[in-house]
């Protein structure tokens, strides 16, 4: 959006003014006490006239909001109630942008991460955009038979034939101080909380997820 300048406006206010031998001349803004005035009158009208292309130009962009930033978090549903707040600045702009695209990048809406299924591999996939390395192993199904299972094979109901295992590092990294971080965030974040909010938000609602951290 174009931006006028103070130059811009004095120019027009000076086209304003009425006609004849009473007004003085104002061509160069300097020269009489009125110029100066229109001048300055035209250097604010411009400061108003940036700020509002800032809102069209910046802020209407999530990716560059600042000051609108946390009206870009409301409209999506942020701070998420299951993760709380989220510690740095970069955190929630990549949040507001994934829950605006439909990405599962770091914790994600219920509806993004639906687009995303609900297999082994769409858990794994959506973790490692969150931050979170992990592997899951799915339980063995086969419960205790009699004349076909044998001494020392576990006896399991049918609970755990919908049980399944993540394994992850017992810590976690899930973000770093960066060169467009602000003023009094911390260096480092770190926790396993927001993964298991974000496996038990996509798994299937009949299955069980049983974390494992820090495990080969």
């Amino acid at each position: 959006m174009r931006r006028a300048s103070a130059q811009d406006y004095s120019f027009q206010l000076r086209a304003l003014l009425p006609s004849g031998v009473a007004w003085p001349s104002v061509e160069d803004p300097a020269a009489t006490v009125l110029g100066r005035l229109l001048h300055g009158i035209g250097e604010e009208l411009a400061r108003v006239d940036g700020r509002a292309a800032d809102l069209v130009d910046r802020e209407a962009d999530p990716r560059l909001a600042v000051e609108l930033f946390e009206e870009w978090e409301r409209m999506v549903g942020l701070p998420d109630p299951c993760v709380g707040e989220l510690p740095t600045i970069q955190e929630r702009r990549a949040e507001l942008l994934a829950r605006l695209t439909g990405a599962a990048t770091l914790f994600g809406s219920g509806d993004a991460l639906f687009r995303t299924g609900q297999s082994v591999q769409a858990i794994i996939r959506a973790a490692a955009a969150a931050g979170f390395e992990i592997t899951i192993e799915e339980n063995d199904p086969e419960t205790f038979r009699a004349g076909v299972s044998v001494a020392g094979d576990p006896v399991t109901g049918s609970i755990w034939r919908y049980l399944f295992y993540v394994d992850a590092p017992e810590t976690s990294i899930r973000s770093h101080f960066r060169a467009k971080s602000r003023a009094g965030e911390p260096l480092r974040t770190w926790g396993n909380e927001p993964l298991e909010c974000l496996v038990n938000r996509i798994k299937p609602a009949h299955a069980i997820a049983v974390f494992r951290y820090g495990e080969p």
